[in-house]
Order: structure tokens, then C-alpha cells, then sequence
């Protein structure tokens, strides 16, 4: 039975990277942004213990999941696994994605579209869980001719 259950998980797995990855090659311009997180600290217990540089590549209305890894001293030795999402204006930062907006595991970066081409560069603070630098662009649609190019 577990074997089973297994397999099924596993079988959900990629067909949910299959679906996403179609995605992202059918993502118009402004509808996926990759993003990076730099400076940052994630929380253990009381303390901030800083992180590997991280991050992700998102289109709207489709979370992923992001690792983070974190030092004690000049060794990772934390590993936590975060939630990014895009609507269009706002990358989330959540701990899940059962985690809401304006609660102590989720932060939020607002930007226009043009800021995103440019190159949105922000501070972000989810109080309970992550905290640093998120450097975000807008990718370019991998069928250009969508553009008229």
C-alpha cells in the first residue's frame, strides 16, 4: 500500500513539473518574473542565521517551492523550504502555501510592471520566517514571435 502511495506521489510530482514547465514556456511577457534573494536570514527559534544566496522562477497563479539553506557559524546547517507566488504586481513569500498574506510567515514585494522590467530590487520581511534582499526581472516569453519579433 505505501508503495502505492508512493508511486502516486511521485507520478502527481511530475506531472506538476511537466505542467509547470509548459507554463513557463507559454508565459506571456509579464506573466513570469525570476527572482533572487540575496542578504537574507532566515528564522530558527529566537535567532536570524544567514542564508545561501536563493531563488526561484514564477509564473501567475502558479506557487513553487523554493529551498533555502541557512549557516550556523561557516557551515549551512539549516534547511527550510519556502513558497513563492506572482499575481502580476506582487511576488509572496510565504513559509507554505497555507500561510496568508499579513501574517508572520508570509512577506510581499509590490511592483509595476514596468519596475519588473527594469529590474525590481526590494527589501522584504516575513517576521517569523525569512527576511533580506529580493532582486526580481520579468522574463522574456520564450516564443517571441508573440511580440511581433
Amino acid at each position: 500500500m505505501r508503495a502505492a502511495e508512493a508511486r502516486a506521489r511521485e507520478a502527481e510530482a511530475v506531472y506538476e513539473a511537466q505542467l509547470l514547465a509548459k507554463r513557463r514556456a507559454q508565459a506571456g511577457y509579464g506573466e513570469r518574473v525570476q527572482c533572487i534573494i540575496v542578504s537574507g536570514e532566515l528564522r530558527v527559534g529566537s535567532s536570524w542565521r544567514e542564508i545561501e544566496p536563493t531563488g526561484f522562477d514564477v509564473v501567475i497563479d502558479m506557487p513553487v517551492s523554493f529551498g533555502i539553506q541557512a549557516y550556523h557559524g561557516d557551515r549551512i546547517r539549516y534547511s527550510e523550504t519556502g513558497v513563492a507566488a506572482f499575481d502580476g504586481i506582487a511576488v509572496s513569500i510565504c513559509h507554505s502555501e497555507h500561510d496568508r498574506l499579513g501574517d508572520d510567515y508570509c512577506a510581499r514585494v509590490l511592483g509595476t510592471q514596468a519596475d519588473f522590467r527594469r529590474g525590481l530590487r526590494q527589501a522584504f520581511a516575513a517576521k517569523r520566517f525569512l527576511r533580506g534582499e529580493l532582486r526580481c526581472s520579468l522574463v522574456e516569453p520564450q516564443d517571441r514571435r508573440r511580440l511581433g519579433y
